[in-house]
């Protein structure tokens, strides 16, 4: 509400942002138990590739249940065009250990496109600082908000929230 944003709208859009996540569910931190994580089996460009693929396949859901249009703006946007890192990070140390150039970091971007309303934004940080906040060891207050900082800096750095009403 402080910065405009339609609380309501938001609410209804967390509870389908990542549906495409039930085609294959043991692909994603929130449902792996502790030493079962199936990316660890493929190399960085394919776990890339599934990942990114939660958005086609939520689109598609999506429609196919007739959701509104601006619920599924959310769906592709909260991602906008970011580099899933961990999988380039992953990719650029086996290439620098293999004597071999680096990936491109295109190579590891999700198609957005970018945030083009001030919810698709917030799910987009929400979104990163989640995901992010689970591989913190011992969280703290001031960890978390270190986090949070570098997780926004990098999205405006990156220009994340071009399209879109957020500063």
């Amino acid at each position: 509400e402080s910065i405009g944003a339609n609380p309501l709208f938001c609410r209804v859009a967390a509870y389908y942002h990542d549906i495409g996540k039930i085609k294959m569910p043991e692909y994603y931190i929130e449902n792996q138990r502790p030493g079962e994580n199936p990316h660890d089996r493929l190399t960085p460009s394919m776990s890339a590739l599934i990942i990114s693929n939660h958005v086609k396949e939520g689109l598609k859901m999506g429609r196919d249940q007739g959701l509104p249009e601006p619920i599924l703006d959310i769906i592709p946007q909260h991602h906008g065009t970011r580099v899933m890192t961990y999988f380039f990070a992953t990719a650029k140390s086996a290439a620098s250990a293999a004597g071999a150039p680096p990936p491109s970091p295109d190579d590891f971007r999700h198609a957005g496109p970018k945030p083009d309303s001030k919810e698709a934004a917030i799910f987009m940080l929400s979104d990163s600082v989640e995901a992010a906040a689970r591989t913190v060891t011992e969280p703290t207050d001031e960890r978390v908000r270190d986090l949070i900082r570098q997780i926004s800096s990098r999205a405006i750095l990156d220009g994340q929230f071009d399209r879109c009403d957020l500063t």
